[in-house]
C-alpha cells in the first residue's frame, strides 16, 4: 500500500486506521534496527580496544627510545598515549548510543497519534496528513540506522584487515631488532647499562617502520562512525 501526500484522498475512515498500523510496525521496526545497532556499536568499541592493546603492545619496545631517536624514527605517539586510549574505550551500550550523534534524541521520535474513534472528521483529515509525516520521518531514521551499520562494518573490516597486516609485518621488524631473541634483548641491555645505547643507528630504519605502520592503524581505528 502507498501514501503520496499530494494526492491521497482520505475519504475512508478505515484509511486512517491503515496509517497507523504501517506506523505502528515501523515504529517496531525501528526500536529493533535501534537495538540491533547499539550491539554493533558495543562490538566496534570492543575492537578497538583489543586494536589499541596490539599496538600498546608492539610499542613496548618504543619506550626505550630517547627523545632524539624518536624523531629520528619520526614517532609521533607516545607508548603512555596508546596505554591512555585502551583505558578511555567505553563499551557501555547505553553510553555508546548516548554519545552518537545519529542515535541521539530519537528514543521517542514518533509520538502514536489517538485513535480514529477520538477524533472529528475535520481532526480525522489533519491528521491523516500528520501521520503520513510520521512515517516519513521514521523511514528517515531507520536510512540513517543502516547507514550507520553499513559505516560500522565497513569500519569493522578495516580494522581487523589493518591489524592483520601490522601483525605480519611486526614480527619481521622484531626478528631484525631482536634475531636472537631474548639474549639479543638481554645483549641490549647489557650495552644500555654501559653507556653505548640500546639502540644502533641501523636500528632507527627498523623503528621507522614500525612508527609508520602504527600510525596507519591508528587513523583507522580513529576513524569517526558518524
Amino acid at each position: 500500500m502507498k501514501f503520496d501526500k499530494g494526492t491521497a484522498d482520505f475519504k475512508d475512515p478505515a484509511e486512517y486506521g491503515k496509517l497507523c498500523a504501517v506506523l505502528k510496525s515501523l515504529h517496531g521496526k525501528y526500536f529493533s534496527r535501534r537495538n540491533e545497532i547499539c550491539r554493533i556499536l558495543a562490538e566496534t568499541a570492543v575492537l578497538k580496544k583489543r586494536a589499541y592493546t596490539v599496538l600498546a603492545r608492539a610499542n613496548r619496545v618504543t619506550g626505550r627510545l630517547t627523545v632524539t631517536q624518536r624523531q629520528t624514527a619520526g614517532i609521533s605517539y607516545s607508548l603512555e598515549e596508546l596505554k591512555t586510549r585502551i583505558k578511555d574505550i567505553e563499551i557501555d551500550r547505553n553510553a555508546l548510543v548516548l554519545n552518537n550523534s545519529n542515535l541521539q534524541n530519537s528514543g521517542n521520535i514518533i509520538p502514536f497519534p489517538p485513535k480514529q474513534e477520538d477524533l472529528s472528521p475535520k481532526e480525522l483529515k489533519k491528521n491523516e496528513l500528520a501521520v503520513l509525516s510520521m512515517i516519513d520521518e521514521i523511514k528517515k531514521k531507520i536510512l540513517q540506522l543502516d547507514l550507520l551499520e553499513m559505516r560500522c562494518r565497513e569500519l569493522i573490516l578495516a580494522i581487523n584487515k589493518s591489524l592483520e597486516a601490522f601483525r605480519h609485518e611486526f614480527v619481521l621488524i622484531r626478528r631484525k631488532i631482536y634475531p636472537y631473541g631474548v639474549f639479543s634483548m638481554c645483549s641490549r641491555s647489557a650495552k644500555g647499562l654501559l653507556g653505548t645505547g640500546y639502540f644502533s643507528h641501523r636500528d632507527m630504519k627498523e623503528l621507522n617502520a614500525l612508527g609508520g605502520l602504527t600510525s596507519s592503524v591508528l587513523k583507522i581505528i580513529d576513524a569517526k562512525i558518524a
